[in-house]
């Protein structure tokens, strides 16, 4: 028996032989007909009418709901990361809070930030925002050669003011386009995501009028700084699929009535019948939405759960039935009270919560403790495995109850198609299969014979200070094997200098020394800053607030002293006016006081000499940019150490670092880029082997490559004996000299990588070589 809606179907077929039939035959006759029909002459119309549909859902790009949404973690703040989410979809991506670091995780994971148009901010905390300045660098460098989009507007959400941590003239971007928008005026609409932002401010302080007069000056600044901000996220529902072969026996022509049905309007046919949208569509996909949320202090608890706000997602309120996860960026202390556990419960059962709790380690890289296992087992003493590699905790386990998830980084939440979560990508480190990488290579046996006895050796000698720590050892931005300049030189326990601080160096000490971060903080006396580039300065203000809190419960403390140029000072006392209070516990002295010019005045130099436990301390200007400085300094028992920052080859510095124990000198680029390295003013390694020479340095160590070298730069002259350096590599003056010996097993390990390298190092030359050779064109008579 047909049911009645087939029937409809059948009677409303626009073919002037069914027509009649339908006048004179029975309901079995009608669907003979209809199955009856010629089978390729309808196939033929489906495949037009899907092509031309097709062509309408191109030329519109992105103005269609994303088919794909996942929820990445990037860090859940442990192990020095900080506390960042993703939201990929297919055409753009969505980016909550941007701290130290987070570059460098997407970059691992293979995110590309080129997809990133929002980024949504909880709050002006430094941790959140620290690796603003980074991204918009990088997309800065993106788009500057993108022929196809020259410029990329980024939107920035969150407190007002957010948009001034670009700090022009600090940060100079050209190609990005800084805009805000203002949660509390309207929400956010485009064509994939809407997003609703919930204003929070602590206990006792009001937002004031929009409109009001702004005589309170100083009462606004607070408010910016005050406020923290959640996010409801709503995908756009996905348009229900057109079934063709509906189209077809209703008699639909291809053309605009598609387009209307797909959009879910009835349409009209020429021949008067109706064709219901509902008929020709197949069932709607849920919709399922999301809510970040952090309380960032106990001040925020109670307007937290007194906020009425959030009544639409609590069950009975309209949005309850969509929302899927909760993703919680609220300190662990604070996650575990009774009134923020019972605002969790508040939202119904059926909501799960994903938690950032910075007390739940998870590696957040493969790629960090991959390199070091492999250092390790060429030389243990100057590269110890990492704290988390020798008391690895237990892989994070899929199945946690009471529909809570811990956050761990690369963990994906799909929420279209709905997956949940998914734990493939989630790094796990084993070094003992990072080791049998290199014993597996063509020849491991014969290069590798005597190594047994040259560790049993090297690991024997006591370390003994001065000690040096490589934080970070490359240029520019951060790649999964290296990250920007900083250098730990630690002169006792309790006496430590940092020379540069890029970005992510504090979360390189936390992956170093483990449970000794505090006492490496309280033991640090003083940053050098060698010059005002964004990877030798950006981590300087989450360290100054880490050790803050290092120190916090001593009874007395000595200041932070900051040798910098005086644009950094000035970047610091914006950031302290306008994202958080920074300079109480900081003293900052320029570079110039320093200089052999001023050493005759007096201007201090003695007090931070004894500061820092130094018996000479002289800064020498150099080629790269406006107050660049070279460093030179000696401890009280005669041990000299260079450091070139970023720079041409110095005589000055070769001058007055002559005889030095230590060179750490920079090595930028490899043999014949000599235009780009003076173009750019760095040096090549050639270069830098000339200045080891000619200073006649006892050990040199290279330092700061180009990320094109991320794992090993190209190095051919090996007459005189250099180390390169490593990040999470440590020295002393007992294993300096058997650094040099290193080099040959380290181009054995990354042999496939140096050979690449080699390649492409030859297409470069060939390419320049025939570009200079060629002739210009003379158009004949």
């Amino acid at each position: 028996m047909l049911d009645i809606r087939a029937l409809a179907i059948a009677f409303s077929i626009r073919t002037r032989h069914i027509h009649r039939s339908c006048c004179n035959r029975g309901v079995q006759d009608i669907v003979d007909i209809v199955n009856s029909m010629h089978q390729e002459s309808n196939n033929r119309r489906i495949r037009d009418l899907m092509t031309t549909n097709s062509k309408d859902t191109d030329s519109a790009g992105a103005q269609y709901p994303a088919c794909k949404i996942t929820l990445k973690v990037i860090g859940n703040g442990s192990n020095g990361t900080n506390k960042s989410i993703l939201l990929q979809t297919d055409h753009r991506q969505y980016l909550f809070n941007c701290g130290e670091g987070t570059q460098r995780i997407i970059s691992e994971f293979k995110l590309k930030c080129t997809k990133l148009h929002n980024i949504l901010f909880t709050s002006k905390k430094w941790c959140n925002i620290g690796g603003f300045n980074g991204i918009c660098l990088t997309l800065d460098a993106i788009f500057a050669g993108n022929a196809h989009e020259s410029t990329r507007k980024l939107t920035l959400h969150g407190p007002q003011g957010v948009d001034r941590i670009l700090a022009r003239p600090f940060s100079k971007v050209r190609f990005v386009n800084i805009a805000h928008h203002d949660h509390e005026r309207r929400d956010y609409i485009d064509d994939l995501v809407k997003i609703r932002g919930i204003s929070l401010f602590p206990s006792g302080r009001r937002q004031s009028p929009r409109n009001s007069p702004s005589s309170a000056k100083r009462m606004r600044r607070d408010s910016e700084v005050d406020a923290a901000f959640c996010y409801f996220v709503k995908p756009h529902q996905l348009q229900r699929k057109l079934i063709m072969e509906k189209c077809v026996l209703l008699g639909v022509p291809k053309g605009p009535l598609l387009g209307k049905l797909k959009q879910g309007e009835d349409v009209v046919l020429e021949d008067g019948s109706v064709v219901k949208a509902d008929d020709v569509l197949g069932s709607a996909d849920p919709v399922r939405c999301f809510l970040v949320a952090e309380c960032p202090s106990e001040e925020y608890l109670s307007p937290l759960s007194e906020s009425k706000d959030f009544d639409a997602y609590r069950p009975g309120g309209a949005e309850n039935e969509n929302l899927a996860l909760i993703v919680h960026f609220t300190p662990g202390h604070l996650l575990a009270r009774e009134q923020y556990q019972a605002w969790m419960n508040s939202f119904g059962s059926h909501v799960e919560h994903m938690v950032l709790d910075e007390s739940f380690f998870c590696f957040h890289s493969r790629a960090i403790y991959r390199l070091q296992a492999k250092l390790n087992f060429l030389h243990p003493q100057s590269f110890p495995l990492l704290p988390a590699q020798r008391t690895a905790p237990a892989p994070p386990s899929a199945s946690v109850p009471d529909r809570v998830l811990q956050g761990v980084s690369n963990l994906s939440y799909g929420l279209r198609p709905w997956s949940r979560t998914e734990w493939d990508g989630v790094p796990v480190v084993e070094n003992v299969s990072f080791v049998e990488e290199i014993k597996s290579l063509p020849g491991y046996e014969q290069f590798f014979a005597h190594k047994q006895s040259e560790s049993a050796e090297s690991g024997a000698a006591e370390s003994r200070f001065p000690e040096i720590v490589f934080l970070g050892t490359g240029s520019a931005m951060p790649t999964k094997d290296r990250n920007v300049s900083g250098i730990l030189l630690r002169l006792s326990e309790e006496v430590s200098i940092l020379l540069d601080c890029g970005e992510g160096t504090l979360g390189q000490i936390h992956r170093f020394f483990g449970a000794e971060t505090k006492a490496v903080l309280s033991s640090l006396r003083a940053v050098y800053n060698s010059h005002i580039h964004a990877d030798h300065y950006s981590g300087i203000v989450q360290l100054i607030l880490d050790r803050r809190r290092a120190l916090e419960r001593e009874a007395a403390s000595s200041p932070l002293l900051v040798l910098a140029p005086t644009r950094l000072y000035e970047w610091l006392k914006f950031m302290d006016e306008h994202i958080e209070p920074l300079l109480d516990g900081v003293e900052f002295v320029n570079n110039s006081i320093f200089t052999t010019g001023n050493r005759h005045e007096d201007s201090g130099q003695q007090r931070v000499l004894e500061r820092v436990h130094l018996s000479e301390l002289v800064t020498v200007p150099v080629e790269h940019i406006k107050e660049a400085y070279g460093l030179v300094v000696t401890d009280r028992h005669g041990w000299k150490l260079v450091f070139s920052g970023d720079c041409r080859p110095s005589d000055d510095l070769c001058r007055l670092g002559f005889g030095c124990d230590l060179l750490i000198h920079e090595a930028t680029l490899e043999e014949g880029m000599e235009v780009e390295a003076k173009a750019k003013k760095h040096c090549m390694l050639s270069e830098a082997l000339d200045v080891s020479r000619r200073m006649d340095a006892k050990h040199t160590i290279l330092w700061h490559f180009s990320q094109r070298y991320s794992k090993i730069p190209l190095m051919k002259d090996t007459s005189h004996p250099v180390a390169l350096s490593f990040d999470n590599m440590r020295v002393d003056p007992s294993v300096l000299a058997e650094m040099p010996k290193l080099v040959g097993p380290l181009n054995f390990i990354f042999q496939s990588y140096v050979e690449d390298m080699e390649q492409k190092t030859q297409k470069r030359r060939h390419a320049a070589n025939r570009a200079s050779k060629k002739e210009p064109f003379i158009r004949p008579k």
